[in-house]
């Protein structure tokens, strides 16, 4: 199966991947998904349009895992650092979830948070370290 290239604007708290049967019936199973992610503050370049594409190369961008801090302050600061950063992650779907329904629950993202499942834009979700589900089964 293809990869799946999830991306996000902005920061983005935890995330958890659960699948469940198509008829509603049967058990949740849920993986935690907080390893493998790429990051890139927007400040540091780029063209924002490309990130979206399944074949960008995001090779050279940062690896980490979330929770994460997309910039250390100091301890007293006037202007604290405000700006678009970017997550993607680049997963495969075992064929055994391929008549599932799929959804990323997101524990927590600080203002907005764009998510794009393959250049696809799901949810633009607004609120300050809320927790919000999308669907994103193909």
């Amino acid at each position: 199966m293809d990869k799946t290239v999830l991306a996000l604007g902005l920061f983005l708290i935890s995330i958890a991947l659960a699948g469940c049967q198509e008829n509603g019936a049967g058990p949740v199973e849920k993986q935690t998904f907080n390893d493998g992610w790429r990051f890139l503050r927007a400040d540091e370049g780029g063209s924002e349009d490309q990130f979206l594409l399944s074949e960008f190369d995001d090779s050279g961008w940062e690896i980490i895992g979330i929770p994460h801090t997309s910039r250390i302050e100091p301890l007293l600061v006037n202007d604290q650092w405000q700006g678009t950063c970017w997550y993607r992650k680049k997963f495969k779907i075992p064929p055994e979830m391929k008549h599932r329904k799929l959804f990323l629950h997101f524990e927590g993202a600080m203002n907005v948070a764009d998510v794009w499942v393959n250049g696809i834009h799901k949810i633009k979700h607004q609120g300050g370290y809320l927790p919000f589900v999308i669907e994103f089964s193909n």
